[in-house]
């Protein structure tokens, strides 16, 4: 067994070294690096996350960031070590409200609300034509 953590939460490893976890929400312009420890003195292991490997650290400690991203993505984190069963996860990363998105909120809350006040002003003039026409 190893114990395992990931942005503060820790689990142990079962009988086929899984910990599973799930992903914190990506900050846009926020700090996305998140530290994954995978203790069991003596054994590092090579990690590969988003096309890139590292090495973990004596002590099994790695740091990965995590991008930022406009729309849900997922990523596989995996971990390999000769003699030893390779093991990956896949993390979803998702996106916050960023300025990128609300301009397009923006936008279609523009337009719902002239399609209401254009609808108002139409309204408004068949009552009056109505109201007009009832006093002659």
């Amino acid at each position: 067994n190893v114990t395992v953590t990931f942005d503060g939460k820790t689990n142990r490893t079962d009988s086929f070294g899984v910990a599973g976890f799930v992903a914190p929400r990506v900050l846009p312009d926020g700090d996305n690096t998140y530290t994954i420890v995978a203790l069991k003195e003596g054994y590092n292991a090579t990690i590969a996350f988003n096309g890139k490997e590292y090495l973990s650290s004596i002590n099994g400690t790695v740091t990965l960031t995590t991008p930022y991203v406009n729309k849900s993505k997922a990523y596989i984190i995996s971990a390999t070590k000769p003699g030893y069963i390779d093991y990956s996860i896949i993390i979803t990363a998702y996106p916050l409200l960023s300025p990128e998105n609300l301009v397009g909120f923006f936008i279609v809350i523009i337009i719902c609300i002239l399609i209401v006040v254009i609808t108002f002003i139409i309204m408004l003039r068949k009552y009056l034509r109505r109201k007009r026409i009832n006093r002659l």
